[in-house]
């Protein structure tokens, strides 16, 4: 991930995220010379934004202080977390809003 293109306030509004539960999944992608990715997100979030719940069927989830190609040393899919503090980037071109989020800090927690 292009973390300074999302930070390019033309191409994206990015928002701060505190205090935010979520359950953390996981996906295998491939590209186009066949190699694996791991790509976690979330489903279903309600974030409020400018005093209105914004609802996003799934966000790309991104840990800035663990190893995005090894973080279920830390996570496992399922697992609900608690984003302490993060950035949620809007892409402002497409129709359909597809969202990214920066977990800067987070917490385990308990079922």
């Amino acid at each position: 991930m292009n973390f300074a293109k999302l930070l390019d306030s033309n191409l994206y509004n990015n928002y701060s995220i505190n205090d935010l539960i979520c359950i953390v999944n996981v996906r295998y992608n491939k590209d186009k010379n066949l190699k694996i990715s791991k790509e976690w997100y979330t489903v279903d979030l309600k974030i409020l934004i400018h005093s209105e719940i914004k609802i996003f069927s799934e966000l790309i989830l991104f840990f800035e202080h663990i190893d995005n190609d090894n973080p279920e040393f830390f996570l496992q899919p399922g697992q609900k977390i608690k984003i302490i503090t993060g950035k949620l980037f809007l892409n402002k071109i497409m129709l359909k809003e597809k969202g990214t989020l920066l977990i800067e800090k987070f917490i385990h927690v308990s079922e």
